[in-house]
């Protein structure tokens, strides 16, 4: 699995207005997308008065992130910013090995 950190932003307040009540009702529903085989969102915190948020999740592939994040894409036009991360324990796996490599 790997972790990517997803940024969302909404065009516009009201496009971030719209999709408050939608996004609550998912929430209240528990979540049911925030987790399926090979994904699972870990974090997640939002501003709704900025109309923007920020969720840590792990992945086996890119494509899962794509298929989480496409209904909300499509219907509230929001705007998503994908960013490949690491974990501390993956971070201390791996520094040595990439710091070697570098000379």
């Amino acid at each position: 699995m790997h972790h990517y950190q997803l940024n969302w932003n909404f065009a516009s307040q009201e496009d971030s207005w719209a999709a408050g009540v939608a996004f609550a009702d998912y929430i209240r529903s528990g979540s049911p997308a925030d987790r399926f085989d090979g994904f699972e969102v870990k974090y997640r915190v939002c501003d709704p008065q900025g109309g923007w948020g920020t969720a840590i999740v792990c992945a086996d592939h890119i494509s899962k992130v794509w298929q989480h994040t496409a209904p909300w894409i499509k219907h509230f036009k929001v705007q998503i910013e994908i960013n490949p991360v690491m974990s501390d324990d993956e971070f201390v796996a791996n520094q040595e090995a990439v710091y070697a490599a570098a000379g």
